[in-house]
């Protein structure tokens, strides 16, 4: 979260600059950042959607357990 209010500081003071260096060519600038982003972004977050805890869990390392696994330690019985 810091990073991204270092971020809206710099381009806060960053933004006024170049639209006044070179004007509408700074709206191709932003939107070339933009896709920049968006290719990071596809390319490296994992997708969550559609899936189940357990295999969310499985995404990210965990290891997933199963409603047995929690009754029979709940019970504490063999199973």
């Amino acid at each position: 979260m810091l990073v991204q209010q270092v971020w809206l500081i710099f381009s806060g003071f960053i933004n006024p600059i170049a639209i006044d260096a070179i004007n509408w060519k700074y709206y191709i600038v932003y939107c070339v950042w933009l896709v920049v982003e968006i290719i990071v972004i596809n390319l490296s977050f994992v997708e969550t959607s559609g899936k189940g805890l357990e295999q969310v869990a499985e995404l990210f390392g965990d290891e997933a357990v199963s409603i047995h696994q929690v009754r029979c330690s709940e019970a504490k019985e063999k199973c």
